[in-house]
């Protein structure tokens, strides 16, 4: 893993301890207020941003307001880019668990589950979950493990083992097995998200379907710099599908934050078709010698969407396949509590590294002051 190691606690739980003596907080966050709708213009670029900004965070012209930088120089397309740092609060704590315990606890803390999904998942209480976003394998089918560019350099694509199945069958029975383990830990109320390309998305869909879930959404996200076809046989693959669901047709309640994502998108509807590009420069992840920790990471700005549009402040976020940590990470720096289910020990061992850096914004935006803030669907 090259320079990134795991912070963890003398009782080999989470990150190390950050309160202060009497077990408080070391700095404790700001008093709520509520917020308003501000233009953030972004340095460097002939656009800004309409966004929903606590009275407490100073814009940029603003006393003690930092000047606007580009999106992305501190957090890629992050909620609050260009703003002033809000005061710092206490990385929240995580505890790393083997998938086989029983029962998974996440009534205090957010929860690294190492091991199978489908076994994990089997170890939350029904109807635990707020909102569930799934990454799982793409099924590729790559014949050709040997991919060059025309000037004869390696492509570095998807050939993990993990993206290996035998046949459609085998890849639906997968598919199956662990939608149902999803659908059985989601909330009444909560919001069901997966990600896939086309070799996979048509497939997962109809299971969906036929598990029970109730389709809401299809959102593309258009990559804004995809990776070229090199070969010039196929018209470049630019975008990626996502799927947002209920857990059955009768469900009410479900979280939507109609206007904050209209705010978020200067003013409009935010439509089904997100333009963002993939992850890279800082963000992306690498090993000491610069090669990508994993070769699918989604962009910061992609989960952000995801969890500010279908949860609240405190919810609890899940993915079965966790990967890097990208909707963890995105999650505790959101205020939203996380439990991430991964397989691979190496990847967990990125994703405590990885949270254990991460503080949530002391003052966040108070959503119970923006009216209206839920619809039924």
């Amino acid at each position: 893993m090259g320079e990134i190691l795991p912070t963890e606690s003398p009782e080999g739980g989470g990150c190390a301890d950050s309160t202060g003596a009497g077990g408080k907080p070391a700095v404790p966050g700001a008093a709520r207020s509520a917020p308003r709708l501000a233009t953030i213009p972004d340095a460097g670029q002939s656009h800004a941003r309409t966004a929903m900004v606590p009275t407490s965070l100073p814009l940029p012209g603003e006393a003690g307001a930092r000047p606007p930088g580009r999106l992305g120089a501190d957090r890629p397309l992050g909620f609050f880019g260009g703003l002033a740092d809000p005061t710092p609060v206490p990385v929240p704590p995580h505890v790393r668990v083997d998938g086989a315990a029983v029962p998974i606890d996440i009534s205090r803390t957010n929860v690294l589950v190492h091991g199978d999904a489908i076994t994990s998942l089997a170890r939350l209480a029904p109807g635990s979950v707020d909102v569930i976003f799934a990454d799982p394998p793409y099924n590729l089918q790559l014949r050709a493990t040997d991919l060059r560019r025309p000037n004869d350099t390696a492509v570095a694509g998807v050939t993990d083992a993990w993206d290996a199945f035998g046949s459609f069958a085998e890849y639906d029975t997968f598919t199956r097995a662990w939608v149902e383990a999803c659908r059985r830990v989601l909330k009444p109320s909560g919001s069901f998200w997966v990600i896939g390309s086309y070799h996979c998305i048509f497939r997962i869909g109809a299971i969906l379907q036929d598990a029970g879930f109730w389709l809401l959404n299809d959102v593309v996200w258009v990559k804004s710099n995809p990776m070229p076809h090199f070969r010039g046989v196929r018209f470049t693959n630019a975008h990626e599908t996502l799927i947002w669901a209920k857990r059955d047709e009768s469900a009410r309640n479900v979280t939507f934050n109609y206007q904050e994502m209209k705010a978020l998108n200067g003013g409009k509807q935010m439509r089904s078709d997100w333009h963002l590009p993939i992850c890279g420069g800082r963000e992306r992840l690498r090993d000491g010698s610069g090669r990508k920790l994993h070769s699918t990471q989604k962009p910061e700005a992609l989960l952000e969407r995801v969890v500010l549009s279908t949860s609240r402040p405190g919810d609890v976020v899940l993915d079965p396949f966790s990967g890097s940590g990208t909707t963890g990470a995105v999650a505790q720096r959101l205020g939203r509590r996380w439990i991430m289910v991964e397989r691979d020990a190496a990847y967990c061992d990125l994703i405590a590294s990885r949270v254990c850096t991460i503080r949530p914004d002391a003052d966040s935006v108070d959503w119970d002051a923006v009216v209206p803030r839920r619809r039924s669907s």
